[in-house]
């Protein structure tokens, strides 16, 4: 004969959170000025992340979309709040790597104008076909989005802004690679091309050598991956790590 035991009943207690256990609340995104014009904002879930706006007399312009639409969201949110509120106008897409381009749906609605490579236009244009949800911030799959291709050099012609964006590539990281420079501060503002908190490597040797001999006049580079830094310095950088 077979005995069937039945299990017994779980408690309520056994599904209770130990004592020990610490919330751990999220993170805040912070936004602040670190340079005229120039808003970086911390607090992505990883420090080698910064999401970096360029202020206008019209809006915001965004340097990539960083991660996921989630942390791309509450970034421009901070962005805008720090700025009186103004909206987005502009996101450069500087290259087609997920953690790059991962957060765009969430500024697709806000009636903007992107710019991209020819790798990232054919990325967005896979996920747009796919229905996850992966990549939006409703978790419903995402429209295809229309992207301005910058083979060369593109101006962003604002009043007051002529900002100028260009495509790097090819280099050692990604086929093509946008950065965009902006006058009124001679600030460089760029995405993996330079990382203060990984050891150097080719593609930083690339770029060094690109800025020693770009022809705009630069005074100071802004980057997704480091903080705030004199060309100067990045040049000095590179020579120390050039043997």
């Amino acid at each position: 004969m077979t005995v069937n035991a039945v299990n017994p009943m779980f408690e309520d207690a056994q599904f209770s959170v130990p004592k020990e256990y610490v919330e751990i609340n999220e993170t805040p995104f912070k936004a602040e000025y670190v340079a005229e014009h120039l808003i970086v904002v911390r607090g992505l879930g990883n420090p080698l992340y910064r999401a970096l706006f360029i202020e206008t007399e019209d809006g915001l312009i965004a340097m990539d979309a960083l991660i996921a639409p989630q942390a791309a969201r509450r970034s421009l949110d901070a962005a805008k709040a720090l700025a009186g509120g103004k909206p987005l106008t502009h996101v450069v897409l500087s290259h087609f790597h997920s953690d790059h381009i991962g957060g765009y749906a969430a500024y697709q609605h806000e009636g903007v104008q992107f710019y991209g490579t020819e790798d990232v236009a054919e990325v967005l244009q896979l996920i747009a076909g796919e229905s996850s949800g992966l990549f939006s911030p409703t978790g419903r799959g995402v429209e295809h989005v229309s992207i301005e291709l910058v083979k060369g050099s593109v101006p962003i012609s604002l009043p007051g802004t002529p900002l100028q964006i260009v495509n790097i590539g090819p280099t050692p990281h990604t086929r093509q690679l946008l950065i965009v420079y902006d006058p009124r501060t001679q600030t460089l503002i760029n995405s993996d091309t330079y990382s203060s908190d990984t050891k150097w490597s080719q593609s930083m040797t690339h770029f060094a050598n690109w800025v020693r001999e770009s022809p705009f006049e630069i005074g100071q580079l802004a980057g997704v991956h480091h903080e705030l830094i004199l060309k100067t310095d990045l040049l000095t950088i590179a020579d120390e790590n050039s043997h």
